[in-house]
């Protein structure tokens, strides 16, 4: 489910109900589900500090905090901590190799490589294995949900 900013009733009914069923749950940022709320107190934050980061690099904390934040939250609506994967969609490469280091540093939830945007036919393909590999090759990634 991606839910970023909505952790309302809707969020812990479907959670209460992989709770009662034996279910696990993927929860999924983007772009269009990040919380604006966050990003815009993560932003405001950046710009006090000494040494502000670029704002792209602030989305992708945001990012990371808002899957860790909703994980939390599903835990304290009873699901086990071991039935929860987060994933982080994004488009860029390097985006999403950073994202999931972050990821992988912030929290031990198993991640869910989200790639993005590949395009169609043997292009897609192509840009899809050379993204795959990259993550395999920094440690990211040991398998593929592709048959």
């Amino acid at each position: 489910m991606n839910i970023g900013k909505k952790h309302d009733d809707n969020f812990r009914v479907m959670i209460e109900a992989a709770v009662q069923y034996g279910k696990p749950v993927r929860i999924g940022v983007n772009w269009g589900s990040l919380d604006q709320a966050l990003l815009a107190r993560m932003m405001d934050e950046n710009s006090r500090s000494a040494g502000p980061l670029e704002g792209a690099a602030v989305v992708l904390e945001a990012l990371v905090a808002s899957a860790v934040d909703s994980a939390r939250a599903a835990e304290r609506y009873g699901l086990g901590h071991d039935r929860i994967v987060l994933s982080a969609k994004v488009s860029g490469v390097q985006d999403l190799i950073a994202v999931y280091r972050k990821l992988a540093a912030a929290c031990d939830y198993p991640l869910h490589l989200g790639l993005t945007e590949a395009g169609l036919g043997a292009k897609g393909i192509v840009a899809s294995t050379r993204r795959w590999r990259s993550c395999c090759k920094r440690g990211l990634a040991t398998r593929s949900a592709f048959p």
